[in-house]
Parts: structure tokens; sequence; C-alpha cells
């Protein structure tokens, strides 16, 4: 039996004249000529022998698993053509994420490997494949999935509706055959005559729709070629011009150069990989070692006891545990960065950007430290003692307990400490004298370019090390606060006359030093050291001010640009050890200045260089040739007021009370 065989139900039937039956098998004809192969002659569908049903029902089959197939192709077209837009907007989206690396915040990122070009070139040449993509999706849909639906579509009607109505007409044809076969001698002559027309109009209706539905079934013979077999062809030839136009655009001379870049770039990079690689697994299989060798690093304290020695250090940092208040019986012991700046000790938490103050440690006389004793149950805990306060009415002394992580390391913070905070008084008023006789001739040196030093001045407090070691260790300040002078001098009305040159500048930052003595061996690496910060950590805004070099012991003024009676720091001639232009060749703009601060006539003085940048065209060695000239006519105003008798100058009385004081106590004696 057929697939095609089901029970149809009889409609109404219809009249047929000869004209629709002679146009029927013209159509046929025409459809028998295309015909090259296999197919029912005009008379098969009239005559209904064996034959020639069972001819009909094999075309009924072809045609039927044809229609199978072409539904088939069609959903795997569909199912080509959504694979081939996702992966167009996949590489689209992979091209726009690619390029967006340039905007990415990456503080490590090295300049020298350019990803950010590398990576937009990638996106460019991705950007172009997923443009011919889209254009192969476009050619696809209308050269190959349109035939193939319409194609489709010709099959769908032809089983689904023009098939039924055949079998239709057949099943109608055949009742009316029977019922013709069935009348009886005895009926009237008008009922035989009925029946015999409803046999010739079934004959004639089934005849039309059986030369449709041969006809239509021998011209899909001949078309299913053109409609189904020449998409396909244009879906090799569409291939064929996608992979063309990428041949071509990708022999370019300068892909393949960037490419071979590239590749060398990488390469190289590889291999200082794998020399690091190396370098880690050397230092993993000297472990054992190492850890017989470096016992800091790998015990909490050193399993030998070494003899302690005082220091006279006065920088440190490191984390500390510190034991504060958490509640009215309870107390915390929590881990804070802890460092010197000057005479200050400043503390960081881990979530903290920068430190802040903890203790100034010459703010309150009397301020030392010492081991905390059996008073805490923990090890290694000394404490921070500080004189009561003034208006505290119980006169109890206020302590810091705090936490180092072994003993030396709990001995060296005692120390540096108490040097801060100023017990050895004798070796202080020593280096004050010092100090203060070479005031006057450290001035007049700066007058003049500095020499090559034979060797490094260093202080008595100072720590003999590097001095690029030294700047490592010290914060950088990137605001104008506390960076001057202590002097309370004020920015006169005589800012427009002819002893104050004025030019733009902007201050980039500045850092503690350990020394106003070496020069250029200061000056330069701490411009280094704020130019590499500044970049290192992206930032491009500096302080807009203007310098005003005045001619007199005034000093040196920065003010804003906007509102100039609003001073931002204040230098003294006397307290500006040093001056000097960066050395690099590319850039004549930068220069740096050594200044001398300290809280009072007492108390350690500390080092500052302040690295400025000149706007405006100016040259930075304009600038400092201009603070030569400034610094002498100020030497010189000084010397003629303490000749006839007037105020000396501020370094002088400086420098004559240390012989005062001796000439004072020689007469006591």
């Amino acid at each position: 039996m057929s697939v095609f065989t089901r029970v149809i139900p009889v409609p109404t039937r219809k009249k047929y004249d000869e004209a629709d039956l002679n146009e029927a098998v013209k159509s046929y004809k025409a459809s028998e000529a295309l015909s090259k192969g296999v197919h029912i002659h005009a008379c098969d569908p009239i005559q209904l022998s064996d034959r020639n049903r069972t001819l009909i029902r094999l075309f009924e089959e072809d045609t039927y698993n044809l229609r199978t197939w072409s539904h088939q192709l069609d959903a795997a077209l569909d199912q080509w053509c959504v694979a081939q837009k996702a992966a167009t907007a996949a590489a689209s989206n992979l091209a726009s994420v690619i390029a967006a690396y340039r905007f990415q915040k990456l503080p490590l990122d090295v300049a020298s490997y350019d990803m950010p070009s590398v990576t937009s070139r990638v996106a460019q040449n991705l950007n172009e494949i997923a443009g011919w993509m889209d254009l192969l999706v476009q050619q696809v849909g209308f050269c190959v999935q349109c035939p193939v639906k319409k194609a489709t579509a010709e099959l769908d009607d032809l089983v689904e509706t023009v098939r039924p109505n055949y079998a239709e007409a057949l099943s109608t044809m055949a009742e009316a055959e029977e019922k013709f076969a069935k009348a009886s001698r005895k009926d009237a002559s008008r009922r035989l005559e009925e029946l015999n027309n409803d046999v010739f109009i079934t004959k004639m209706g089934y005849h039309k729709l059986a030369l449709q539905y041969c006809s239509r079934m021998n011209v899909l013979q001949s078309r299913r070629y053109s409609e189904l077999i020449e998409p396909l062809l244009m879906l090799l030839y569409a291939f064929k011009c996608f992979f063309n136009v990428g041949h071509d655009a990708f022999r370019k001379d300068a892909l393949t150069q960037f490419l071979t870049q590239a590749q060398q770039q990488m390469l190289s990079i590889g291999k200082e990989a794998e020399s690091e690689k190396n370098e880690g697994n050397q230092l993993l299989a000297s472990l054992v070692e190492l850890s017989k060798s470096q016992h800091e690093m790998y015990y909490g304290e050193k399993p030998e006891t070494e003899q302690r020695r005082a220091s006279e250090s006065v920088q440190k940092q490191g984390y500390l545990r510190i034991r504060l208040k958490s509640g009215l019986f309870t107390n915390n012991w929590e881990k804070y960065y802890v460092f010197t700046q000057g005479a200050k000790l400043m503390w960081q938490k881990a979530d903290q950007l920068g430190g802040s103050l903890m203790l100034d440690l010459i703010a309150v006389p009397g301020t030392s430290a010492q081991v905390a004793g059996e008073s805490v149950d923990r090890r290694f805990v000394f404490m921070i003692c500080l004189p009561p306060a003034d208006d505290d009415p119980t006169g109890t002394e206020r302590r810091w307990f705090v936490q180092a992580k072994n003993s030396a390391d709990m001995y060296e913070w005692i120390d540096v400490i108490n040097n801060l905070a100023g017990l050895q008084h004798k070796a202080w008023d020593q280096a004050e004298e010092a100090s203060s006789v070479m005031a006057l001739e450290k001035t007049c040196r700066s007058l003049t370019p500095p020499e090559t030093p034979t060797g490094p001045l260093t202080p008595w407090n100072t720590p003999v090390r590097g001095i690029e070691e030294d700047m490592a260790t010290q914060p950088i300040q990137f605001d104008l606060l506390s960076v001057g002078s202590n002097s309370q001098v004020k920015l006169q009305s005589h800012a427009a006359g002819s002893n104050v040159k004025g030019f733009d500048v902007r201050f980039l930052g500045c850092l503690e030093v350990v020394t106003d003595q070496d020069g250029d061996a200061i000056v330069q690496p701490a411009i280094e050291r704020v130019l590499k910060a500044r970049e290192a950590h992206h930032i491009a805004e500096s302080i807009v001010c203007r310098m005003l070099v005045t001619a007199d012991a005034s000093g040196i003024f920065l003010v804003e640009r906007e509102h100039p009676n609003n001073v931002k720091a204040h230098f003294d001639f006397a307290d500006v050890a040093f001056w000097s232009a960066y050395n690099k060749k590319d850039d004549d703009t930068t220069f740096g200045m050594v200044t001398r601060t300290r809280a009072d006539k007492n108390s350690r003085p500390t080092y500052m260089c302040s690295i400025l940048t000149a706007d405006s065209g100016t040259n930075s060695a304009d600038i400092c040739k201009e603070l030569t000239t400034a610094s002498a006519e100020s030497l010189n105003i000084l010397i003629m007021k303490a000749s006839r008798g007037r105020d000396q100058p501020e370094f002088e009385k400086v420098a004559e009370e240390p012989n005062k004081a001796a000439a004072t106590n020689a007469t006591d004696e």
C-alpha cells in the first residue's frame, strides 16, 4: 500500500468542459517535453492500468522522499546561518574586547611591549573578518536559502494539497462507476441517464487533476537539479569568494611584517620568562641553604642570639602590632605598617592608600621608648611613653604598647624612637653647634656651581648607606603642605618691584633626604624618583603656582597664580642648601631644591628636596641662575646691615648663639 493512501471525503461534484480538459493535456505535454528521464506519458493517467498506477505510485514515493530531504537541507542551512551569525557577532564582540585593552588601567603594563598598538591592530583585522563573515551569511541567504525554501514549498504543496485532491477525484470516479454498474434494467431511463452523467463528470474531473498532478511530478524530475543542486553549487561559490577575499587581504606585506615583529618580540619575552623561571627553580632548589643563611626570613626570631649594639639610625619602617582599646575592658592588637617621616611616626592600615600621623616624637619633650617588661603577656612588646598632658589633672603618663616581630626588631625600634625623640642631647648640641657655624659658609657655597665632592659629608645621625637606597624608603608628598621654612615672614607689597623676579612653575612633589651636603648627588636621584613615581601611578596633575624670588632676606615664595597674596610655601635663603637643574638633555624645565626645616631651635632639622618644573617656555637653568643671583644679593644686603649695626641676619644670630652661651658659661665658672 502507498504511503499516501487514506480515506478521502467525497466533495460536491463539479462539471468540467472540454476546454479545461484540453488545457490540462497541453500542460502535461509541455512538462513531458521538459523531462529527459523517466516520466509519465500523457495517456497514462487516463488509462488506469496496473502499470500506470504502479508508475504513479513510484513518482509519488520519489516526490515524498525528495520532500523529506529538502526539509532536512533547509533545516541544516538554517542551522548553519544561525551559527554563522552567532560566530560573526562573537568575532565582532571579540574585536571590541581586544580593542578595549588600551582603556584598561594597568599600572604594571610594560611600555616597551606596546601592547595597546598590537591589540588595536588585531582588533582591526578581526573587525574585517567579521565583515567578511556577515557578507558570507547574506550571500548564502539570498543565493542558497531562498531557492531551497522555494523548492521545499513546491514539494509541500504537491504532497499536502494536490495529492489529496487527486486521490479524492479517483475515489469519486470509482464510486460513480460502481453506482452505474449496479443500476438495474428495471430502473427508469431518467435514473440511468443521471448515473451516466455522474460517470462523465467524475471522469472529467479526475482526468484534469491527474494530468496536472502527473505533469508537476514530471517537471519536478527535471527541475530538481536547478532548484536544489544549483543552490548547493552557489554555496561553494560563496565560500570560494569568502576565502579569496581573506587570502588577498592577508597576503599584504604590512601584515606579514607586523606578525613577524610580534613573533620576534614574543620569542624574546619567552626567553626572559624562561630565565626568570630557571632562577625561581634554582631558588627553590636552594631553599635548604637559604633557610640556614636567611634566619630573619624564615624564623620569627634568630635561633642564635647576637650581642646587641646601640643604633644611631633615625629611619625605619615595618609592620607592628599596636594595642588599641576596643571596649570598656577589652583591647585588641591590630596590625599596622609604621614608618618614620622626619621626627614623626606614621601608620597605615592594609586598606588605606596613604599613611597618617601616629605620634610626633618631638612635639612633647620627654617622649621615650623602652621594653614593656612583665607588664604585658606578649613577647617583643615595647612601650612609647609620653609625659602627662598639661591639662590632665591626674598627671598620668600616656603609653602606647607596640609589639615587634622579634627581639632584634624591638630594640631597633626603641633606638630609632629614642634617637628621634632627642634623648641624646649632648650629641645633638654638638651637631647643632657645628651646623650653625657652617650656616654662613654653606650659603656662600650655594652661589657657585657645585664641585664633585671627594667624599660624602654624613651627619652624625645619618646611616651610612647608599643615597638611592635611603630615598627608596621615603614616601613622596605630592602637595604643598609643610614643605617650606618655619619662618613667619609674610609676602610684602613690594612683589611687583625690581627686587622680585617671578616665574610660572608647577610643583611635582617632594621627599625627605638624609642630608643637605651632597648637592647633585642628592637632587638628581630625587628628581628621577619623583618623576618615575608620577609615571608609575599615572599622576598627571600638578600644583600650579608662581615662584617669587626676592633679592633680600625674605627668600623664595610659592604663591597662587590667581591670588598672589595667598602664599602656599616659603623658603628662607638661609634654609635653602642647594638647587640644581635636571641633567637630562630632553628635559630643560625640571629642577630641584634642598631645604632645611625644623620645628623649633632645639629640635633636629629635617631636609626636604622639592621638585618643580617651569611653565611658559621658561628654562630651568634660567631659574637656577636667578636663584644664585638673588641669593648673592640677599647675602650682601645682610652683610651690609650687619656692618652698619642694624639687625643681624638670622643665620649669623644662630651662629653666634653657641659662642655667647660658651662665654656665659666661662664667666659663671
